[in-house]
């Protein structure tokens, strides 16, 4: 209910000169292109995040482990890919 209100305030403050707010008066812009694929390049074979978490893309969707909850950390393990060792 909050957001409404604030969202209230903002709107009728603007109300007849909310043409005036954008500055091509038209449509919005564009959204961005989407990316080349789900996970911004980052491979099957993963990588370490600076917070020790290990993520890498599977079914073209970022996928992740918090390493450091389990108690371990995230690197490079003999089968070929980033894990939590």
């Amino acid at each position: 209910m909050e957001v409404g209100t604030i969202c209230g305030q903002s709107c009728s403050g603007s109300g007849s000169g909310s043409g005036s707010s954008s500055s091509g008066g038209g449509s919005p812009p564009p959204p961005p292109p989407p990316a080349q694929d789900g996970c911004y390049g980052i491979t099957y074979a993963g990588q370490c995040e600076p917070d020790g978490t290990v993520i890498w893309c599977e079914n073209q969707s970022l996928q992740g482990i918090d390493c450091p909850s389990f108690g371990k950390v995230c690197g490079w393990n003999a089968a070929g890919y980033y894990d939590c060792l």
